[in-house]
Parts: structure tokens; C-alpha cells; sequence
């Protein structure tokens, strides 16, 4: 059964990624989740990956 996030972690996670405009080429949205990925509250698999796996599971 999948975890449930709470709206307040979903909006966190939504500001943790940067966002590059026109990258690689005009028109394209890059969604860089680097910045996620260094970010030390979402560095516990359980908060963050496990989530967004079993979402997409299926």
C-alpha cells in the first residue's frame, strides 16, 4: 500500500526542485533534482524515494 504524503511535505519537495528554463533547448522546463537530492530532509529514503516508487509502481 502506498504511503500517503502529507500536502505540506508534497509542497516542500515541489520547492526543493529548481526548475531551468528554455534547458536544453527554447520552450523545454528542466526539472534539476539535484537540488532535492542534496537536500539533508530528504536525504532519508523513507521520506522521499519509497513515496514517489510506489506511486509509480503500477
Amino acid at each position: 500500500m502506498p504511503t500517503i504524503m502529507s500536502s505540506s511535505l508534497q509542497q516542500e519537495l515541489i520547492a526543493s526542485i529548481r526548475n531551468i528554463v528554455d534547458y536544453p533547448k527554447p520552450g523545454i522546463m528542466f526539472h534539476d533534482i539535484t537540488t532535492l537530492l542534496g537536500n539533508p530532509r530528504f536525504s532519508q529514503r523513507d521520506r522521499c524515494v519509497d513515496p514517489a516508487l510506489c506511486r509509480y509502481k503500477d
